[in-house]
């Protein structure tokens, strides 16, 4: 018969094998850890903590139910009489690192008629991109201009073949600036654009693109609470590294960066042992505006085709 201390070990042991030694050690400031025993079953888990308050962290342990404040974790019991482990639940971060090492991955905004000339773009080059739409918005409420262009929704219901094979995110209902309304509204933006896209496409999205970029920490809780594992922001980050608040999750930037295709040849240049991610954002009514298809084509020419590079949808990247 086990003691609980070395069941605790074996199962945390184990747990910390799940995610990765090198994962885990890098986010060693935020890596937590709990266990507790019933039954002659010692359950441990291991995660990454994202809350953003330090008082919040102290005032309120992580316990092993609280999952949704971990983007990454592994629970298991072990069996005080035998020493049998068994998972019990896992999100091990990005599986396409068991076989990779770098990713790129596109994110574009709003549902505009300009993404079918982008579709066909990234079918060509074998890219995957998120496509964040809004369900509550169609070609008859109006469009708006871009540069002296003309700029107008695509009938969703008529193109849901047109996206297949990439992922579909959420961008609230109506593309409101989710941190100026009352947060009951905010979520019922959110959670209706959820719904809607889900009946539509037949997938529930896991996340979602901030319209205008705007959000607080309010917005983000509710995400979370909604069921949202990412949510990507507009601020770039220009670099490549691995990100943990996922709700919070910065870009490396937008295909209109002066610096976009001297990243693009670092990012292939690079020999690395820890997992990079290339993520490119914007709006394909923008190369319209701006008259630079040719920035995109030369991009996915570059990128593409390459046998160290995962090809993926930010979910898949991601998560």
């Amino acid at each position: 018969m086990l003691s609980t201390e070395e069941a605790k070990k074996i199962g945390l042991r184990a747990c910390i094998d799940k995610l990765g030694y090198s994962f885990c050690k890098k986010y060693e400031e935020t890596t937590v850890y709990g266990y507790r025993e019933e039954d002659g079953l010692v359950e441990c888990y291991v995660g990454i903590d994202n809350r953003q308050n330090d008082n919040d962290k102290k005032s309120s342990p992580l316990f092993l139910d609280d999952t949704k404040m971990s983007p990454y974790y592994a629970r298991c019991s072990v069996s005080r009489a035998d020493g049998t482990i068994t998972f019990l639940e896992e999100h091990i971060p990005m599986n396409w690192t068991k076989h990779y090492k770098k990713a790129v991955t596109f994110s574009y905004d709003d549902g505009v008629t300009p993404d079918v000339k982008l579709l066909e773009i990234f079918n060509k080059y074998g890219i995957k991109c998120t496509f964040n739409l809004n369900y509550g918005l169609g070609p008859t409420n109006g469009g708006w201009e871009y540069m002296g262009k003309p700029v107008n929704r695509l009938d969703l219901a008529e193109n849901v073949e047109k996206y297949a094979g990439h992922e579909i995110a959420a961008h609230a209902l109506t593309h409101p600036d989710l941190t100026k309304l009352p947060l009951e509204e905010a979520r019922r933006e959110m959670a209706e654009d959820k719904e809607g896209l889900t009946k539509l496409f037949g997938k529930s999205p896991v996340g979602m693109a901030y319209p205008f970029g705007t959000f607080n920490d309010e917005v983000v809780n509710m995400l979370d609470e909604l069921g949202f594992q990412y949510a990507r922001t507009v601020w770039s980050s220009h670099n490549f590294d691995v990100q943990t608040d996922l709700l919070r999750f910065r870009p490396t930037c937008h295909h209109d960066d002066e610096k976009l295709f001297e990243l693009a040849e670092e990012f292939l240049a690079m020999e690395t042992d820890e997992p990079k991610i290339f993520y490119v954002w914007g709006h394909s009514y923008e190369f319209e505006g701006n008259e630079n298809w040719d920035r995109i084509e030369k991009l996915c020419q570059m990128l593409s085709g390459r046998d160290d590079i995962f090809y993926g949808t930010n979910e898949e990247v991601l998560l």
